[in-house]
């Protein structure tokens, strides 16, 4: 393969988890806005199966960066010191943009822990059954504080979820304009070698 055709699946890579992503996030938005237990089981759901898909994805982008750094490692033996010298520091950056993109993928799964949310989950669902059997007899005020302080902790988790979404997303940003400018580094090269 070719560093112009490796960075460009790497860079259809990222468009497809940048979608991921966004869907991601109007899950957790309907998470926030959901006031029946069914509804926010239903969205949790597919929030895991949307981070699951991303979490693959992230891998075939990790997969295509290496790639990318293997065509860029070896056109390192063939280039003038001038080239040799932007080809490391393409690398450099294309290294630490995969690393920071793993270490953010490991924060997400942690903060979206699907244990801990079931959990609060659970809670709404016991709340919600303890209000109902207590409607006919009238409201407990503890039994709502209860489920404030689940509701709270939903929308906790929410937030952390997003604000790990938000890092990644521009993290994949960054990734592409790195990956930009290694294609058009491939088309310098090409150019050169189309005149030598």
């Amino acid at each position: 393969m070719s560093l112009k055709s490796d960075c460009d699946r790497a860079v259809k890579r990222i468009l497809s988890s940048y979608i991921a992503v966004k869907n991601l996030h109007k899950t957790l938005d309907k998470l926030k806005t959901d006031s029946k237990y069914d509804d926010l089981e239903r969205d949790a759901q597919r929030g895991f199966q949307v981070l699951r898909y991303l979490v693959r994805m992230e891998r075939r982008i990790n997969r295509e960066e290496r790639r990318v750094e293997a065509d860029l490692e070896e056109l390192d033996k063939v280039l003038t010191s001038k080239l040799q010298a932007e080809d490391q520091e393409l690398l450099d950056e294309l290294t630490v943009a995969e690393r920071k993109l793993l270490e953010l993928l490991d924060v997400l799964r942690e903060k979206m822990d699907k244990h801990k949310l079931n959990n609060y989950l659970d809670d709404l669902k016991a709340l919600d059954r303890d209000q109902y059997t207590l409607s006919s007899g009238g409201a407990d005020s503890e039994v709502s504080a209860d489920a404030t302080n689940a509701r709270m902790a939903v929308d906790a988790f929410v937030k952390d979820a997003e604000e790990a979404l938000d890092e990644l997303e521009k993290w994949e940003n960054s990734t592409l304009v790195t990956l930009q400018k290694i294609e058009d580094f491939a088309e310098v090269i090409e150019k050169a070698h189309a005149v030598a």
